[in-house]
């Protein structure tokens, strides 16, 4: 005696549809969300820490006003390759603001982008993940 066990695929137009849209709704999806991320990115760098009690140094408020207006450069590398840029063009932030050139007088009170980076990783892969299931709604 034979057993027999079949499987009958209906509705397979409508898959294929949705499957055929994914490629693209996943490039956009993820370009939105590489465009937050660095929203979220610009945003942390913008703040400025206290200010030292007594000092006669006079902030401008430039070097978080040049994060808040930072070009949000997203490019497609290839098929759901993307990678997101922005750029401070402010004199001297690196001095301030990058982990290799921190000047000491900054060190530990200015946040780095590298640390603003790191400190966001979880948020990041988690809105990196909602982009591809987005692009899988229909």
């Amino acid at each position: 005696m034979n057993l027999d066990v079949g499987v009958r695929v209906m509705g397979v137009e409508q898959a294929v549809r949705l499957l055929a849209r994914v490629p693209t709704a996943l490039d956009t999806e993820l370009g939105r969300a590489i465009r937050e991320i660095l929203s979220w990115f610009a945003a942390d760098l913008a703040e400025y820490p206290s200010e030292i009690p007594g000092t006669r140094y006079r902030r401008t408020g430039l070097l978080g006003q040049r994060w808040s207006a930072a070009t949000r450069d997203v490019r497609q590398l290839g098929p759901h390759r993307m990678q997101g840029r922005m750029r401070n063009t402010r004199p001297g932030v690196v001095y301030v603001q990058s982990d290799d050139r921190q000047a000491d007088v900054h060190r530990g009170r200015w946040r780095t982008a590298e640390r603003v980076v790191e400190s966001k990783l979880n948020q990041v892969e988690d809105r990196i993940r909602r982009a591809g299931e987005r692009s899988l709604e229909g």
